[in-house]
Formats: structure tokens, sequence, C-alpha cells
């Protein structure tokens, strides 16, 4: 079998000679630029958009914080106010500095009653001795009784009165929960009838029809915890009375007759 080379006469010298053929690279010479080229395009581009979405942040902060201080600037003059207010407070303050505040007591006195006594009376006085402060409030008022302390007595038809002073302990605890008081205690307490007389009041006597109220009338008295009850010291606000002793509930009312220097 006769073989035919058809590769040029130098292609086989070089074939011979063990040189290979010489490789082109003309077109990564020109390929290599253009690809940089681009590549340097894609990210200006993508930079160019970063800064434009950055300065439309910017813009739109400058906007807002234009907006806050133009509203700042209206409302200077109300901090104006503010800053006056709390001079003349702290003024007053000092002034009044060692004095009992006594409309603080009062009002925790209204929130803390019981519903189911009434004050007839309170009375408040204090004094200043060398520099120290002290008073003491005293309560006069009625505590309600639940109905059904007409129980049936010995005698047909006859009724025994049977007074419930838990009234009387629920409000003793609850005005030993002002902490502007230091010490709370019982004075006097009694059982007593608000309307037409009925036969007795005593407990065990015979009553017929009564058409008036029992009540147990009592009177307390409360120190003032001067830490707490002066100008100037900070407390703790009081918390209003929900519940009520078995006696019952009414609406309280009192009425003050305050004494003593503020």
């Amino acid at each position: 079998m006769t073989r035919i080379n058809l590769l040029p006469p130098e292609r086989i010298k070089e074939r011979k000679k063990g040189i290979g053929p010489q490789r082109n690279y003309l077109w990564l010479v020109i390929a290599l630029p253009l690809l940089i080229l681009v590549l340097m395009v894609v990210w200006w581009f993508s930079m160019s958009s970063d800064m434009n979405r950055k300065t439309e942040a910017l813009d739109q902060a400058n906007k807002e914080l234009s907006d806050i201080q133009a509203k700042s600037a209206s409302l200077q003059k109300y901090q104006e106010r503010q800053n006056q207010i709390n001079q003349i407070q702290t003024t007053v303050v000092q002034a009044l500095s060692g004095r009992i505040y006594w409309a603080r007591i009062l009002n925790n006195i209204a929130i803390t009653c019981p519903t189911n006594i009434w004050l007839t009376s309170i009375d408040a006085s204090s004094s200043v001795t060398a520099g120290t402060a002290a008073g003491s409030v005293t309560f006069d008022g009625d505590a309600t009784q639940c109905p059904n302390r007409l129980l049936p007595g010995f005698s047909p038809g006859m009724l025994d009165y049977h007074p419930d002073f838990r009234p009387i302990a629920g409000w003793l605890e609850r005005m030993a929960q002002i902490e502007q008081f230091q010490r709370v205690w019982l004075t006097t307490c009694v059982p007593d009838f608000i309307g037409a007389a009925p036969t007795g009041v005593e407990p065990g006597s015979y009553v017929t029809s009564p058409t008036g109220t029992y009540v147990i009338r009592f009177s307390s008295t409360a120190t003032i915890n001067v830490a707490k009850a002066t100008v100037g010291s900070t407390t703790k606000a009081a918390t209003s009375s929900t519940g009520t002793s078995s006696g019952g509930s009414s609406s309280s009312s009192a009425s003050s007759s305050t004494g003593g220097s503020q």
C-alpha cells in the first residue's frame, strides 16, 4: 500500500527536525484590552448608579432634617414656657420645703376611702418645732351596715340588731396604706341609728319595723409621716378602693375642717 503525504515539504522538514507548529496569539492581544474595557464600563455604570441612589438618600435626609428643624423652631416657645414652669415649681418647692402637703394627703384619703364609709369631719393640724414639722389628722364618720344584720330574735315578730365592725377594720386597713400616715388607730367606735328611733340600738335589744339606717359611728386618728408628707418629698400615688366589707356599700362623702398651719 502506497502512503501519500500531502503536507508541504517545509512542514515535513520541521517534523523531521522535531520543531512543532507555531501558534498565533494575536487574537489574545486584541481581545484582552477589549475585555478589560468592557469590565471598566460595567463597573463605572454600577458605581454611577450607586452614587445616584446615595445622593437621592442624602437629599431626602436633608429634607427631613429641614422639616424637623422647622418644627423644632415652632416648638421652641413651648420649651421656653416649660422651663419657666419648672423654674417656678423649683422656687415654690424650695419656699415650702418642710411644710406638710395637705392637698396630697386629702387627695389620697379621698382615693383610698372605702365605699361603705362616709366621713362627717376631718380635722387636720400641724406644727413646727425646732425646724421639724409634725401633724395629725382626726376623722369622724359612719360605717354602713348590711341589711341582714337584723336577725330574728327570741320573741315572734321581733328582730335583733347585730352590729358588724368589719367596715371599721377595712377603714383602718385602707388608711394604713397611705404612706403619708405613720400610724393610724381607732379612738371610738359605737353602733348607732340614723332615722326614726327604734326600740333600741344596743346589741341584743329588740327593734320593730325600723325606718332608718344602722351605722357604726367611729372616730380615728392618724399621725403624719413627715418624711413622706412634706412638700418636695417623693411618694407613690394612692390606689382607689374597689372592695368593701360585708357591711354593704354606700356613697362616701366628707366635710373637712382643716386646722393648723400649712
